[in-house]
Order: C-alpha cells, then structure tokens, then sequence
C-alpha cells in the first residue's frame, strides 16, 4: 500500500496525492510516468551535488600538498 507520509519526504508539494489518487484508479502508467519523472529530478540534484563534493575534494587534496590556489 502506497503511503503519502513516507512519500512526502521526495515528491513535490501535491505529488503524493496525485500518487494515490493514480494508485487507487489503477492508472499504473500514469503513476509510473509521474514517479519516474520525480526520480529523474532527484538523480539530478543528486549529481549536482556530488559535483561540488568533488571539487571541494580536489581543494582539500591541493591544500593537503602544499598547492594552494
């Protein structure tokens, strides 16, 4: 059973709703449309921020050899 509680922690505002709105008409592609295109937003932000973590690694690996920028 899908619950909004959980859920609310990574969808948008609204989402979840829709989500068990969509579950409960049986609209499986359409709830998977809407749950997949959530996934790809969160990968992104996901990325993006392993982006700066590793730049901030490559800083404290510069610093650390005496290679100040």
């Amino acid at each position: 059973m899908f619950k909004a509680e959980p859920a609310g922690r990574w969808l948008r505002p609204g989402d979840a709703g829709t989500c068990i709105a969509l579950a409960g008409e049986c609209r499986t592609a359409e709830l998977l449309r809407l749950l997949g295109t959530q996934k790809r937003a969160l990968l992104k932000t996901v990325h993006e921020s392993q982006k700066c973590i590793d730049c901030l690694d490559y800083l404290v690996y510069q610093i650390e050899r005496g290679n100040m920028i």
